[in-house]
């Protein structure tokens, strides 16, 4: 199985907080996995909340809202999917590969022969 991911949506929530303007509280990514052999695909929210009693400083300084760039948000979200483990144990990916293997298990639904429309071969009569 060869299972691939891409961030579908990023959601941060914001607020003025402690004399900061727009200081994020919490970021929501929504991603899809998808098996590559199949296109089957299955999704996955991933929520994060930041410290936002941090003492800041020059070391660690506030970045405004306004000011904070795709690169850092790319890199923060590529961090937040390594480092999540789905019930406390399996990584994103390993969960995807048990999702689909799940998926895969699953009885399907099938007509049976009386059931499937024939094909007409059109108007008028044959030869």
């Amino acid at each position: 199985m060869n299972i691939s991911h891409q961030v579908k949506a990023i959601t941060p929530r914001v607020k003025d907080h402690r004399g900061y303007i727009d200081m994020i509280f919490d970021l929501s990514v929504f991603i899809d996995y998808t098996d590559d052999e199949t296109n089957s695909s299955v999704g996955y929210q991933l929520s994060y909340k930041f410290d936002t009693e941090t003492e800041y400083s020059e070391e660690n300084p506030f970045i405004p809202f306004a000011e904070i760039t795709e690169e850092q948000i790319n890199s923060l979200i590529e961090t937040l999917i390594e480092d999540e483990r789905v019930g406390g144990q399996l990584t994103l990916q390993e969960w995807a590969e048990r999702r689909f293997t799940e998926i895969y298990a699953e009885p399907v639904s099938k007509p049976f022969i009386f059931q499937i429309p024939v094909d007409t071969v059109g108007i008028g009569t044959s030869p």
